[in-house]
C-alpha cells in the first residue's frame, strides 16, 4: 500500500513538471522581444515624442535645455511628459491575448489606436507602436508594435487604470499651466493698477539692488521695507493656473468688463509682461468687486488674460500675492 502511494505521488509530480514545462515553452514561444519594443529601455535617451490619433492633430513633444515643449511653441506640462516616459519604462505584460482575442483587438486598434513614436536627440527612431483601447476591466491597455502581429495587454504594477490615459490628451491639456515663472533677480519693476481702487495702485522699482515705490499720485518713496519689496519680486515664480480657458464661451464677454487688477512686469532685457485679472465672483453674482479689501476677503478665483494671448482660470492663492497696497511696503 505504501509503495503504491509513493508511486502515485511520483507520477503526480512528473505530470506537474511536464505540464509546467510545456505551458512555459508555449508561453515563451508567443512572446517575442521584437514585438515589445514599445517598452523603453532608458527613457533618458528620448528627446522627442509624437502622438497621433484619427480624431486629433499631431502632438509633438520635444526636449530642449531640460524642458519639454509642445509643437515647438509652448512649454509642455513636465509632469505629463514624465508620466508618459515613466509608463513606457515601467509597464509590464499583464497577459498575452489568444489568437481569437488578438484578431478582435487588432480591429479595435484600427479605430481607436494612438500612433506613438519616440526619437533620440539625433533624430534616430527609438520606438514605433500603437496604443490601443483599455482592457475590459480597465486595468490594462493593449499595445501593438508597428509591423507586429501580436498585441499585448500591458499594465503598471504600481498603478490602477489603463496606460492609455497617459497618452490621450489634446494640445491644450498637454500645455504647461504656469502663468508666471520669473526670477526676481531678472525683474526691474512691477506695477499693480487697480482700475476700481485707483488710490491703492502702485509700482515698485529696483535699481542697483535697492527698491523704491511710486504711489498712484506719482510720488516716489525710497524709504520702504526692502525685505517686503524683495519678497514681492520673488512672488513672480510659480504662479500657476487651474486650467487654460482660451475657448471659454464667455471669454469675449469677460474681456469687456473692467478688470480688478492689471499687473505689469518689466524685465532686465526690457521685455514687458502683463496679466489682467477678473474675479469670477463678478460674473456669477450681482456683486462687483471694488476694493483690494473686497477681493482679498472673499473666497474666489480669477480669470486671467495675458499679454501673450492665453486666457486662464486661476485660484486666488496664486494671485492674492499681487493684491497689495502701498501700506504693505511701509518701512518699519
Amino acid at each position: 500500500m505504501k509503495k503504491t502511494l509513493i508511486l502515485l505521488l511520483i507520477l503526480l509530480l512528473l505530470g506537474g513538471l511536464y505540464y509546467y514545462s510545456t505551458t512555459t515553452a508555449a508561453a515563451s514561444s508567443t512572446i517575442k522581444l521584437a514585438d515589445r519594443s514599445f517598452i523603453a529601455q532608458d527613457s533618458e535617451d528620448i528627446g522627442t515624442i509624437t502622438i497621433k490619433s484619427k480624431a486629433r492633430p499631431l502632438i509633438h513633444l520635444s526636449k530642449k535645455n531640460g524642458s519639454w515643449f509642445i509643437n515647438e511653441k509652448h512649454k509642455a506640462s513636465q509632469n505629463m511628459v514624465e508620466n508618459i516616459l515613466w509608463a513606457m519604462e515601467e509597464m509590464e505584460i499583464k497577459y498575452v491575448p489568444t489568437s481569437k482575442e488578438n484578431n478582435t483587438i487588432r480591429e479595435r486598434i484600427k479605430t481607436f489606436g494612438l500612433d506613438v513614436k519616440t526619437y533620440d536627440n539625433s533624430g534616430k527612431l527609438l520606438n514605433d507602436f500603437i496604443v490601443g483601447p483599455n482592457t475590459n476591466d480597465e486595468y490594462g491597455t493593449y499595445f501593438l508594435n508597428r509591423g507586429a502581429e501580436q498585441a499585448y495587454a500591458m499594465h503598471l504594477r504600481s498603478q490602477e487604470g489603463g496606460i492609455r490615459n497617459f497618452f490621450i490628451h489634446d494640445v491644450q491639456n498637454f500645455r504647461d499651466l504656469s502663468i508666471l515663472n520669473l526670477k526676481g533677480d531678472d525683474i526691474i519693476s512691477i506695477s499693480v493698477d487697480y482700475p476700481k481702487d485707483a488710490a491703492n495702485s502702485f509700482a515698485i522699482f529696483k535699481d542697483k539692488g535697492n527698491f523704491s515705490l511710486e504711489d498712484s499720485r506719482g510720488t516716489k518713496i525710497s524709504d520702504i521695507n526692502q525685505k517686503v519689496a524683495q519678497a514681492f519680486f520673488s512672488s513672480c515664480e510659480n504662479v500657476n493656473g487651474e486650467a487654460l480657458q482660451n475657448q471659454h464661451e464667455q471669454k469675449d464677454e469677460i474681456l469687456k468688463l473692467i478688470p480688478f487688477a492689471k499687473v505689469g512686469i518689466t524685465m532686465k532685457d526690457k521685455k514687458e509682461i502683463f496679466i489682467t485679472m477678473f474675479p469670477t465672483v463678478d460674473l456669477v453674482s450681482d456683486y462687483n468687486t471694488r476694493s483690494v479689501k473686497d477681493v482679498t476677503v472673499r473666497h474666489q478665483s480669477y480669470f486671467v488674460n495675458t499679454s501673450w494671448g492665453d486666457f486662464y482660470k486661476a485660484q486666488r492663492r496664486f494671485l492674492d500675492r499681487f493684491m497689495l497696497t502701498p501700506d504693505n511696503f511701509k518701512a518699519k
